[in-house]
């Protein structure tokens, strides 16, 4: 071959080689772009999975949250109370009355100061269940052990559903009546 086509042909092979290395780079340069798109794609669909997962927990917590709510509406319509009434004057024993709508179970009642109590398996709402204490003689013997002189009969029972509540019901020597407190209830 002669010199100037050896020359000739060197100088195509550079200008291929520059041509082959710009178009390499483009080629580079467009596969370093399509990667950023594609991790800045991905990285929204995560941010978007993220976000439904919280909203979906969101929604979960939401229906719990009505779930209770009714749960403690049913309970409220249903939910036993118990109360101790005088029957007036010394020798008649008190009454534990349920004054709830609903039955109250494993009813636990005691005279504190005394060694009086005992249990009523079930009480039936507005059904009175007198008690064997013997009247009113020993509130005044119990409310002798405290200062100030006070007594009370205090009661623990449970609902059909299983919420525990408690009352406590003051004695008021004065009117010979009992004023009844009561707990808010909680799920046993």
């Amino acid at each position: 071959m002669e010199p100037d086509a050896l020359h000739l042909r060197a100088v195509n092979d550079q200008h291929i080689t520059a041509i082959a290395a710009i178009v390499q780079d483009v080629l580079l340069l467009l596969s370093a772009g399509l990667i950023g798109w594609y991790l800045l794609e991905t990285r929204k669909m995560r941010k978007a999975a993220e976000d439904q997962v919280f909203k979906s927990q969101e929604l979960v917590a939401a229906a719990q949250r009505q779930v209770d709510a009714s749960l403690a509406q049913v309970e409220a319509a249903s939910r036993p109370a118990v109360v101790a009434r005088a029957k007036g004057g010394l020798i008649e024993p008190p009454v534990l009355e349920n004054i709830g709508n609903g039955p109250a179970i494993n009813v636990r009642w005691s005279i504190p100061n005394s060694k009086l109590g005992g249990i009523i398996p079930y009480l039936e709402p507005h059904v009175p269940r007198v008690l064997p204490i013997g009247g009113i003689k020993p509130f005044f013997e119990a409310a002798l052990k405290t200062t100030p002189n006070a007594a009370s009969i205090e009661c623990t029972y449970t609902s059909l559903s299983g919420w525990f509540y408690s009352s406590s019901n003051d004695y008021d020597f004065d009117g010979d009546r009992f004023n009844a407190k009561f707990s808010p209830g909680s799920r046993s």
